[in-house]
Formats: structure tokens, sequence, C-alpha cells
């Protein structure tokens, strides 16, 4: 498991939590840390095994502007999954 799986599996813990259920719809692939590529590899397996050698510079912002549907569906029902499917899909694929 590398930091990118553990910390997709905590934004994953956070949307699920009761508490924070209502976040869940407004949580897609867009949410995922890592997505594209990096030292020439798109696989997160991939890029984490080059890590400890290159280093890089990460601008991490909490919001998406590029997805304007992800605040409606928060906004809509809590019990709707809006985007999440897709975080899903993201965060199995290994990319």
């Amino acid at each position: 498991m590398t930091a990118f799986h553990e910390i997709n599996d905590a934004i994953a813990d956070f949307v699920n939590a009761p508490a924070n259920r209502r976040l869940r719809a407004g949580t897609g692939a867009y949410s995922a840390l890592f997505r594209g590529g990096l030292f020439g590899q798109d696989r997160s397996v991939d890029v984490a095994r080059q890590l400890p050698s290159q280093s890089v510079k990460v601008l991490w912002m909490g919001m998406n502007p590029n997805v304007p549907g992800s605040l409606q569906h928060i906004l809509a029902d809590a019990e709707c999954d809006g985007d999440y499917p897709s975080f899903e899909l993201q965060r199995a694929s290994g990319y």
C-alpha cells in the first residue's frame, strides 16, 4: 500500500462517517490525491516507488472549481451518491 492508497482510504473513511455523509455526494474521481503522471509513470504504485529518490513539490487545494456540480450534489440530498461512484472507480484503478 502506498501513501496515495492510504490518503484515498482516509478520504473514503471521512466522507462515509455518519457526521460527514453529506460530503460523500460531492466526492468524485477528481477528489483522488493523485491523477495524472509523475516521473514518467502513471500508476500510483510506480510513482510511490520513485518518491524516496526524487523530490516533488505539491500544491494541494481543497476545492475543484472545475466541478461546480460537486457542491450542488452536497447541497441537494444527503442520501444522494452524486459523484462518489467515480471516486471508488478511481481509487480501485491503480492510476
